[in-house]
C-alpha cells in the first residue's frame, strides 16, 4: 500500500467468525466508517490505492474479503447471494458496525448484489 500524506500508519487485519466461516478484514484509521468491498475474484489489495486515500480524509476503512477470498474461509458452500448478504451483515454486526451511527459501503462487480441484499434485506 502506497503511503499518503496524512494517512495513518499500516493496516490491522484481523480474522472475525461469522457464521460458518472465518472472514478476513483489513482496518485503518479513525472516523466515520466505511466498507469496502471487492469484486469476484479479488481481495481487500484490490482497493490498496484508495484505502489511503480515503484514511487521509479522516475515514475508518474497512476492506472484506468475501467468502473464499485472500484471507478469508474458503468452504465448499455458501457463495449465493443470500449467503453473501448474510456474510456481510453477520460481519458489520460482529465487528460493531450496525450500531455505529451510519456507514459507507462501497462494492463492485458481482459482490455489489450482496452488499445491496444486505442492505435491504437486513437494514438494521
Amino acid at each position: 500500500m502506497e503511503t499518503v500524506a496524512g494517512a495513518p500508519p499500516g493496516p490491522t487485519h484481523r480474522l472475525l467468525a461469522v457464521g460458518d466461516v472465518q472472514l478476513h478484514s483489513v482496518d485503518i484509521g479513525q472516523g466515520e466508517p466505511v466498507l469496502l468491498l471487492p469484486g469476484w475474484p479479488q481481495t481487500w489489495y484490490a482497493w490498496r490505492h484508495v484505502v489511503p486515500l480515503l484514511a487521509a480524509e479522516g475515514r475508518r476503512v474497512i476492506v472484506l474479503d468475501p467468502r473464499g477470498l485472500g484471507g478469508s474461509e474458503k468452504p465448499a458452500h455458501g457463495y449465493d447471494l443470500d449467503t453473501v448478504a448474510a456474510d456481510v451483515h453477520g460481519f458489520l454486526t460482529q465487528a460493531g458496525l450496525v450500531d455505529a451511527g451510519g456507514l459507507d459501503i462501497v462494492s463492485h462487480d458481482v459482490v455489489v448484489l450482496g452488499g445491496l441484499r444486505a442492505g435491504l434485506c437486513l437494514p438494521e
